[in-house]
């Protein structure tokens, strides 16, 4: 009996313990979702959609390149062994609230067979260098797994909202790559064109761009001019040239023609090769070159080298180097973190202790020297490292399996406090192209096969450590007051910052900016040598903005602030630091208004005492299922009134909506004290919403904001503010007159209408209308005016 007890506790451990085993290891999985979406243009059913490319906007809108394969090779893709295109071009967004856009832009110039076509890197003559190939894995005809570089000649880069940059290519002999001339064209978010430009430096194929930090700057263009020979000696040069977008769209170059790197006699003999562009908070860019000395020397054969170069440069920096070696170099993958530069490098290793990869992570600062260079992983696999804007490190490689034909993805984390890769989500099936890019809030986004049919495409979404640690897409910022999605209103006087290291002010050029959300027009814009509107706190952890009064001075608006890259610098390292992007932290201005209980209720009210802030949360949750509003919109000051009949008096604020497809404040105000009203035939005469007084003045803190959001409406006519200036008393006698009936409102509306002068035929028009609305006077005058002075 005993055995059989030791049995069985036995058996019961094993279990508990296998079940917490199972609960460890989900709790470390990445969560994950999938983006599905369905094509509205039907197309070819036989071919499918792939993702070729995605980046994503500075508001996390993410920005999809979709291709479909076409049937039959063209001949311009069979020359050079490539995989023909459907020839239309299709980009797609995916905005934050979920849903997405479709847009097949029609480019000013008819683009070339050959944009249609994924070139094959391994099978032409003239190899490609561009720093954007795909990686793809397909069976070939004897059913041999190949992995295939390839390059598709369209690539899509995000600009300044609402455009997008497409670079294409124009040639006469799509069999050469050396001959293609690269051209690129601004498009809007709905498919226009609004300019376009073909590139008059370099060749196509060892060509690279990369966008700003601040995408409002535009981007900077290289690429290999031609081969120098000195002394027997050979070395390849780059050109670059900054280009900028404006409000428009107009596409325009901002500099002159600049050779890189700057060779000396000295190093004449060394082999330049360029490996990564990395934007800087300082709003320049840090150019990186991979080094090869071919001879016999001292100094160590292999290394990199920065050159940084700043906004509107014109002028040649020296370059500085950052890394050396006695190994060969495999991989370099670079990016921009916090306030510096974070390089990965892959160098193999094989002698009598270890042969495999070594990972070394560089430190660089945006002015391109190095600070910092340490080993920091080792393994026998070759991986590819990828940053993320908040420093986080991840590996990954992709895996085909001959048994199922699918392509795995494998995702690893990189723990730096105990120096291991923790491996995330295995088994992740991707499609043909691996694509991927990680998001500033720390969202890495996959491209998926997971599609329904030929006609939808899928996008895995993956929420990496820290996505949630960061509000503002930046590792330096602790808070702010107000917080994102606070109300303001025109009597806050400043905005505070508070970051987790000290701080100073930075760049001249640098602002903050305070935008109104519905048209992006400016309400205020602070330069840190305004010094009565800005200044930094004694410990230098918070900035503090001075705000007028007529910034927040529009009611049912959102408001965002943002700061530009470089606007502060780090006290103690004095590099620049990470601003907020616009859409981040958003500030929104409420409607309020004053609601009466009747005498009743109020007895009941004040026999609460310490219960009344639940007594008014459980109101606000009723009013919003009834209305029916978004519960997060609705707030109270919880500061109790009474009326001269002391009947309680409670404020409700009715805030702006984070989403378009929901009703203003105004209209929700409206509803509401429509409903009250007439409660007895609405479902506010059930529960405690029946304790609102129908009677009384409810409404008129409502409708006073009402009038006003009236008067800057452009849809009720040019000349209505000019009307209000020379009919003021008869406005006041209306503003009265609203409290007792909301038509007054309609009536207001039309009244310019009535006081204008009219040609013959207009005046036919109105005839009718006016008829009404004289009618209306009268019942003003006769019923209403008399009905007020009884209430008084």
């Amino acid at each position: 009996m005993m055995k059989l007890y030791n049995i069985l506790y036995d058996i019961i451990v094993q279990c508990l313990f296998f079940c917490l085993l199972i609960k460890i290891t989900k709790s470390q999985q990445l969560q994950y979702k999938y983006f599905n979406y369905t094509e509205s243009d039907l197309g070819d059913k036989n071919a499918s959609y792939h993702i070729a490319d995605i980046k994503t906007y500075d508001d996390e809108t993410i920005l999809v390149h979709i291709i479909r394969n076409e049937s039959t090779q063209t001949d311009d893709c069979s020359k050079i062994r490539g995989m023909s295109l459907e020839r239309k071009l299709h980009i797609r967004f995916i905005f934050s609230n979920g849903t997405a856009k479709e847009i097949d832009p029609k480019l000013k110039l008819e683009l070339d067979p050959i944009n249609y076509c994924l070139l094959n890197n391994d099978n032409i003559e003239h190899k490609i260098s561009k720093l954007n190939y795909l990686t793809m894995y397909l069976n070939d005809t004897i059913g041999n797994n190949s992995h295939k570089n390839l390059v598709n000649p369209i690539i899509i880069y995000p600009l300044r909202k609402p455009f997008l940059l497409i670079i294409y290519v124009r040639t006469n002999n799509s069999y050469d790559p050396r001959t293609y001339e690269e051209c690129g064209e601004v498009i809007d978010w709905n498919g226009e064109s609004r300019s376009n430009i073909c590139f008059d430096s370099g060749v196509w194929n060892d060509s690279t761009i990369q966008i700003n930090a601040n995408k409002k700057l535009g981007f900077i263009r290289f690429s290999r001019n031609k081969t120098y020979e000195k002394s027997e000696n050979s070395w390849n040069s780059w050109l670059w040239q900054q280009y900028s977008v404006d409000e428009y769209g107009n596409l325009t170059n901002t500099s002159k023609l600049i050779n890189l790197p700057k060779i000396s006699y000295e190093d004449s003999n060394m082999n330049y090769s360029l490996i990564a562009i990395v934007p800087t908070f300082e709003n320049g860019y840090l150019a990186i070159f991979n080094y090869t000395n071919p001879y016999v020397s001292i100094i160590p054969r292999f290394g990199l080298c920065a050159i940084p170069i700043s906004y509107d440069q014109t002028r040649d920096n020296q370059k500085s180097v950052i890394f050396q070696t006695e190994q060969p170099i495999d991989s370099v993958s670079c990016g921009e973190t916090d306030s510096f530069i974070h390089c990965i490098v892959s160098i193999h290793v094989n002698n009598e202790t270890f042969n495999g990869t070594l990972y070394e992570r560089i430190q660089i600062y945006p002015s391109g020297i190095e600070f910092s260079t340490h080993v920091i992983y080792s393994d026998q696999r070759s991986l590819r490292a990828k940053m993320t804007s908040f420093g986080d490190l991840i590996f990954d490689f992709t895996e085909y399996n001959f048994m199922n034909n699918n392509i795995y993805y494998h995702l690893y984390y990189y723990d730096s406090s105990a120096s291991r890769l923790e491996q995330q989500n295995s088994f992740i099936i991707t499609n043909y192209f691996s694509v991927n890019t990680v998001t500033q809030n720390n969202n890495f986004l996959l491209a998926s096969p997971n599609t329904i049919n030929n006609i939808s495409w899928s996008l895995l979404t993956i929420s990496l450590f820290n996505s949630n640690d960061y509000r503002y897409d930046n590792v330096f910022i602790n808070k702010t007051n107000p917080s994102i999605n606070d109300y303001v209103n025109s009597s806050t006087t400043f905005l505070n910052i508070t970051f987790n290291y000290p701080v100073a002010l930075s760049a001249s050029t640098s602002y903050i900016t305070i935008y109104k959300a519905s048209n992006n027009s400016i309400r205020q814009r602070i330069s840190h040598d305004l010094h009565d509107f800005i200044s930094i706190s004694s410990d230098g952890l918070s900035i503090i903005i001075k705000v007028i009064p007529s910034t927040f001075n529009e009611y049912d608006e959102q408001y965002f602030v943002s700061m530009d890259n470089n606007f502060i610098k780090g006290a103690d390292w004095n590099e620049p630091l990470r601003g907020i992007h616009d859409g981040i932290w958003i500030l929104k201005t409420a409607i309020h208004g004053l609601a009466r209980l009747t005498q009743e209720a109020s007895k009941s009210f004040s026999i609460l005492q310490n219960n009344q802030s639940a007594y008014i949360v459980s109101l606000l949750d009723e009013i919003a299922k009834k209305v029916p509003i978004n519960r997060s919109r609705l707030s109270s000051n919880n500061k109790i009134q009474k009326s001269n009949q002391d009947q309680i008096i409670i404020q409700i604020s009715i805030g702006a909506s984070n989403d378009y497809t929901e009703k203003t404040a105004v209209n929700l105000a409206s509803n509401l004290i429509s409903m009250i009203m007439f409660k007895n035939i609405t479902t506010i005469s059930l529960g405690l919403t029946n304790d609102l007084d129908q009677y009384e003045a409810y409404e008129a803190q409502f409708f006073a904001v009402t009038i006003y959001k009236g008067i800057i409406d452009p849809i009720i006519g040019e000349n209505f503010k000019e009307w209000i200036k020379k009919y003021q008393n008869l406005i006041a006698i209306f503003i009265i007159l609203v409290i007792t009936d909301f038509e007054y409102l309609e009536i207001l509306k039309y009244i310019p209408n009535c006081t204008k002068s009219f040609d013959l035929h207009e005046k036919l028009e109105y005839i009718f209308e006016v008829a009404i609305i004289y009618g209306a006077f009268v019942d003003i005058f006769v019923r209403n005016i008399p009905q007020i002075i009884i209430q008084l």
